[in-house]
């Protein structure tokens, strides 16, 4: 593959985050009492405060046994943390998400080796996808609940999915691929 191609991976797991989250969001759990257009949904810039306020009846839709379909609006960051921070605080972790995201792309179209590589686009897409949604709303939209006996894992979207994917890869390629220096 070449460049023009692992970047377009990236923007196809992108545009794949958003276009689950709109269709979750407005289509499925219907948030905001009726569907906007992909489009519409992708350019607003509701602050969470009115997202909240629109909220309708809170909802979960059992899918299977152990996964349901929520609405959860995370304003911190990694599994609800720092969601008591002060104001300032999306802004920041956002431009900073966003810079160490880019250099995470260019770490991985530089990267010798395809696991590497993937590694690293899937953790800069993933973390590209959230930032689209704090810039936009001040805050994550998750909706995957997995639980299993009583116990419920965080709320969590495809692009924290595919950071997770990417840092397992990136553990598999630490752990198998043999350092420059090292003696055979």
């Amino acid at each position: 593959m070449n460049k023009f191609q692992y970047s377009s991976f990236v923007l196809a797991l992108i545009v794949i985050d958003q276009i689950s989250k709109w269709y979750v969001f407005e289509g499925v759990l219907r948030v905001r009492g009726g569907a906007k257009n992909f489009l519409d949904w992708l350019t607003s810039g509701q602050s969470i405060e009115d997202t909240i306020a629109s909220l309708q009846q809170f909802q979960v839709i059992e899918v299977t046994s152990f996964f349901n379909l929520v609405a959860v609006w995370n304003t911190g960051v990694s599994f609800g943390l720092l969601q008591d921070a002060p104001d300032f605080m999306p802004t920041a972790l956002t431009s900073f998400a966003v810079i160490v995201s880019i250099v995470i792309f260019v770490w991985g179209m530089r990267a010798r080796y395809a696991l590497e590589r993937y590694a690293a686009l899937l953790i800069s897409a993933g973390a590209l996808g959230n930032a689209l949604d704090r810039f936009r709303f001040k805050a994550v939209a998750d909706f995957i609940d997995i639980h299993a006996f009583g116990y419920h894992w965080p709320a969590f979207n495809v692009a924290d999915a595919s950071i997770v994917l990417g840092a397992a890869l990136l553990i598999v390629y630490i752990i198998s691929v043999p350092s420059e220096g090292a003696k055979e």
